[in-house]
C-alpha cells in the first residue's frame, strides 16, 4: 500500500491488491480517501491502520444456464 505524498489521506493499493477496511470487512477498492467512520455509534477519524491490502478478488464466472 502506498500513501500519496501529496495527500496523506489518499491510500493506493499495490498492483493486484485491493484495500479492505478492517473494522467493517468491506472491500473498498484500489484507492481510498480517509475521512470519518462510524464505530460504536460514534463518528471518528479513519486511520491508515484501519485498512489492509488483500489479493484482488477474481470475478466469478457468469452462469449462462437458461
Amino acid at each position: 500500500m502506498t500513501i500519496d505524498v501529496n495527500n496523506p489521506k489518499h491510500l493506493i493499493a499495490d498492483e493486484g491488491k485491493v484495500l479492505k477496511q478492517i473494522s467493517s470487512g468491506i472491500i473498498m477498492g484500489k484507492e481510498v480517501y480517509l475521512g470519518k467512520v462510524m464505530i460504536d455509534g460514534k463518528l471518528v477519524d479513519d486511520f491508515v491502520e484501519n485498512f489492509m491490502e488483500i489479493d484482488e478478488p477474481k470475478p466469478e464466472p457468469e452462469n449462462d444456464e437458461k
